[in-house]
């Protein structure tokens, strides 16, 4: 990442905190919101504003190694999803831990009087077309087990590569097959990822109502921000009550990788705040936690599948998607101004309000 030094005339925030002209990251971020690349602007302007990651956890972030000059033209997106996928794709309890598991990150832990009540289940929902991409990417070991596991499942041949239409197969035979079937599917898939799994997202099921009586689950996509997902994948979910996941956290720039589609929540609310991809469209709460595994990812699974039948992102194919970006932010901004009066400093010190 490159960390020359530039002086700017307006004031370098950092994580909401005024810094100097002198910054060893202000080269990056300012090339990152310069960067004609949409999403670019919107990952740097959240890494300035998050005022969630306090100066504890920006020396770990820093100790990583990941934002440091040692790699040649290292961008700051580059660093961002290294520092994911090499710190925060870990088990929370077998040392070296997950990042957001860290006695750094205690800041975000959410204290037993604000955890949700045990009648408020949770909800996680993934693309299994991205799970099932890691799983076979380049190199992985437990490939052939997982392949023989899914045979074992589905009475059929495993696909040697996975591609989308081989999902949309593997969907197909699952479905007819049930949900207990599914269940183990999920089952099979936490297994193989182990301590790899990303960090779950969970949301509030009852904000998105019966999920199995939807013919298009597009608008799931839209209320969690899910703007890197594209029409036609598959996705699965899981509901469970609050009291089965261990700690839970609010999240941070840093458990968003390189997404742009993150918004930074304010430091005033108990969770994460979606920014929903369509104007209008209700915001909901989210928190961040361990994967469940075993015999809790099977138990928990819904056992049906979803697809996404339209774009989650309608400009994506256009050429105007970082004024896009501009504008739902600033929608979302508004949004937050109007349910939490005391952000109002906080987004225009980052030109988000007036």
């Amino acid at each position: 990442m490159a960390s020359s030094v530039v002086t700017l005339p307006n004031q370098f925030f950092l994580f909401d905190r005024s810094r100097l002209n002198n910054h060893p990251w202000l080269a990056a971020l300012n090339d990152m919101k310069n960067s004609g690349i949409p999403g670019h602007a919107a990952l740097a302007k959240n890494w300035c504003m998050d005022a969630r990651v306090d100066a504890a956890r920006e020396r770990h972030i820093n100790s990583s190694g990941c934002f440091t000059d040692s790699a040649a033209n290292k961008t700051f997106d580059a660093a961002a999803k290294d520092y994911f996928v090499h710190f925060q794709c870990r088990s929370p309890a077998i040392p070296p831990v997950a990042a957001y598991s860290e006695a750094q990150n205690n800041f975000n832990l959410i204290p037993a009087n604000e955890r949700p009540s045990r009648n408020h289940y949770l909800l996680h929902v993934a693309s299994v077309n991205r799970l099932l991409q890691f799983i076979y990417r380049g190199g992985n070991e437990h490939l052939a087990d997982f392949q023989i596991g899914l045979r074992r499942l589905t009475d059929t041949r495993s696909p040697g590569q996975i591609n989308s239409a081989e999902v949309d197969k593997l969907i197909a035979v699952l479905q007819t097959k049930g949900a207990e079937t599914i269940k183990k599917f999920a089952r099979l898939i936490a297994g193989t990822l182990g301590s790899t799994e990303p960090l779950w997202w969970a949301a509030f099921a009852h904000e998105f109502g019966d999920l199995q009586a939807l013919s298009d689950w597009t608008d799931v996509a839209r209320k969690l921000g899910l703007g890197h997902l594209e029409r036609s994948e598959w996705l699965l979910a899981w509901r469970y009550p609050p009291d089965i996941v261990g700690k839970m956290y609010r999240p941070t720039v840093a458990e968003a990788g390189a997404n742009g589609f993150h918004f930074p929540s304010p430091l005033s609310t108990s969770y994460g705040i979606t920014m929903p991809l369509i104007a209008g469209m209700p915001a909901v709460r989210e928190l961040i936690h361990p994967p469940l595994k075993g015999e809790a990812s099977e138990h928990n699974c819904t056992g049906y599948f979803g697809q996404i039948a339209q774009d989650p992102l309608p400009l994506r194919s256009t050429k105007d998607l970082s004024a896009w970006y501009e504008k739902r932010r600033h929608d979302h901004s508004a949004y937050l101004t109007q349910q939490h009066a005391d952000t109002k400093a906080w987004l225009q010190r980052h030109g988000l309000s007036t």
